[in-house]
């Protein structure tokens, strides 16, 4: 088990078993080793599942037809599994993001849930929502309007907007992932083609900000709010990801580069909202997105759940010898006692990258030829396995990098993800570009890699 506090380990001793219930076991990378009773229940097979193992998960499988963590929960032989593995303690349970489905089944078998109430987050993830509590907020955001989608409005709105001298406009939808719900139009026939596709739906239309964007991962708590470095967000490679806007992994290194002016300014921002989650009543993990640009930062979204970078930071904060937000997170919902206990920022020279290779068809596909998950060297321009891993970290040799692949004869849907590389070190030469070591690699997975 990893060195942590004395009064922290004998807590969660006593605290009972913690469950991870996620149809992807990469989501719940971070603590094995470090909780005590710690069970991941997941729907997707990984072909590292015996490594995850070894170090301290309690891996198992439900139904493969399971598409989300609500629907788990409501199977007959995952609560058969959890009432077994409890041994008369109070099952913990912990989701990606919260639901209805999810408080449910915590509330019918007297399982304690360690998140958020789902309204508070479909109320602030929502994006339209957020851009209206910003504007009262008074905090920056790219000038935007809402409106309600329909067949006698759209030449009007099209007709509303100035896209002289090539300014370019953003219409995003309430809910989506990997930048499935955000679009980019530069001119009227553009945009009124996006409307009609979207004909009842309420949208933000805001004017497109020129710059880079960055996202942090934010731990409210009794302990004050904690934020942390900047996380350079890769986007714009249409090879790893269809929608323009949608991210591709990211970049830490690279993100030590935002400016002190702006990095203060999207802590400012922070701050006043997590301060306002909070009073409200929220706890733990969120995540906030920003664009930098020619006027300053703009606050795009919050994400108050947990977040797709937390698998890496927890990784990256225990290797520091930090309490990762994740435990953090956890803790607060167990009712841990933190007076007396020194919770300091985070550090804010993490060195890590991360390229997730999603599908880009408009139909799911099929892995028909993949790579075995694991540490590989590059050797005379082809990717060397040299040893089995489920993460990039801590024995990373110089030259080495890790990839996870999802198994042949898996299925990724349309944006989802079937591959990732890790390094140990920044990857952006600059905002549009990649290293040249790892432009090689990076080419040879893809090379690599076939779908079907």
């Amino acid at each position: 088990m990893h060195m942590l506090d004395e009064r922290i380990r004998e807590f969660l001793e006593e605290a009972g078993p913690v469950f991870y219930v996620t149809p992807s076991a990469a989501r719940a990378v971070g603590l094995e080793g470090v909780l005590p009773d710690y069970h991941v229940i997941c729907s997707e097979r990984c072909a590292w599942g015996d490594l995850f193992r070894k170090a301290g998960a309690k891996l198992s499988y439900a139904g493969k037809d399971l598409k989300n963590s609500g629907k788990i929960l409501a199977d007959g032989g995952v609560v058969d599994y959890i009432r077994k593995n409890s041994e008369g303690k109070t099952a913990n349970i912990l989701t990606f993001k919260p639901s209805p489905m999810i408080e449910i089944a915590c509330r019918n078998n007297g399982w304690r849930y360690l998140g958020n109430d789902w309204r508070l987050n479909r109320e602030w993830e929502d994006k339209v929502k957020f851009a209206e509590i910003a504007s009262e907020m008074g905090l920056k955001n790219a000038h935007s309007r809402i409106a309600r989608i329909g067949d006698g409005n759209i030449e009007e709105l099209a007709g509303s907007l100035d896209f002289g001298g090539g300014k370019k406009h953003v219409v995003q939808f309430s809910h989506g992932y990997s930048g499935n719900s955000t679009f980019i139009a530069e001119d009227p026939e553009a945009f009124a083609s996006i409307l009609r596709k979207n004909a009842g739906r309420k949208a933000k239309i805001a004017d497109f900000v020129e710059g880079d964007a960055y996202t942090f991962d934010v731990c409210v708590g009794d302990f004050g709010i904690l934020i942390s470095q900047p996380i350079f967000q890769i986007t714009g490679f249409a090879e790893f990801n269809r929608n323009p806007l949608g991210t591709c992994g990211n970049d830490f290194t690279f993100g030590r580069k935002l400016g002190e002016a702006a990095g203060e300014e999207m802590r400012s921002g922070m701050s006043k909202v997590a301060g306002r989650l909070r009073s409200l009543g929220y706890r733990g993990i969120l995540g906030f997105d920003f664009v930098s640009g020619a006027d300053g930062a703009h606050i795009i979204e919050v994400n108050p759940r947990l977040v797709g970078s937390i698998p890496v930071l927890t990784k990256l904060q225990l290797s520091g010898g930090e309490v990762p937000f994740l435990l953090l997170h956890i803790l607060s919902f167990l009712g841990f006692d933190f007076t007396g206990m020194a919770v300091g920022q985070p550090r804010q020279d993490l060195d890590f990258s991360q390229l997730i290779m999603r599908n880009t068809a408009p139909e799911a596909r099929r892995v028909e030829k993949g790579m075995r998950s694991g540490v590989y060297r590059m050797e005379g321009g082809r990717a060397e396995f040299v040893r089995e891993a489920y993460f990039a970290l801590p024995d990373m040799r110089e030259g080495e990098f890790f990839l996870g692949c999802a198994a042949e004869g898996e299925t990724a849907d349309p944006d989802m993800q079937y591959a990732d590389i890790q390094v140990p070190y920044g990857i952006m030469e600059d905002r549009n570009g990649f290293g040249e070591d790892f432009s090689l690699i990076k080419d040879c997975i893809l090379r690599s890699i076939i779908l079907s």
